[in-house]
């Protein structure tokens, strides 16, 4: 959960590193934001430099204002991205990995 400036983004790691496991995402935001479920912080990097970067295939929405992702994850974190001109307040829930 958190505030984004415009042109900006987030990693939120997972807490449980260690399994295969299923996580399910609500998100809702003031303006439309664009998330991505990744492999690792440096995929946030890479992603934030506009470079190539991995993703979960399927685990991601583009300029919404709220979405839903359910997926199977083995590490890494969420991407939260507003391409907006405007800041935006943002909410993750149920965002624990299950086991």
């Amino acid at each position: 959960n958190g505030t984004l400036k415009s042109d900006h983004g987030a990693f939120h790691e997972f807490s449980d590193q260690t399994a295969l496991a299923e996580v399910r995402l609500i998100f809702e935001s003031d303006y439309p934001i664009t998330a991505y479920l990744v492999p690792s912080e440096s995929d946030f990097d890479a992603f934030i430099k506009g470079e190539s970067h991995n993703s979960y295939q399927g685990c991601s929405f583009t300029k919404k204002m709220d979405a839903e992702i359910s997926c199977n994850v083995t590490s890494g974190g969420i991407v939260v991205y507003n391409s907006g001109s405007a800041t935006t307040s943002y909410q993750i829930t149920n965002g624990q990995v299950i086991g």
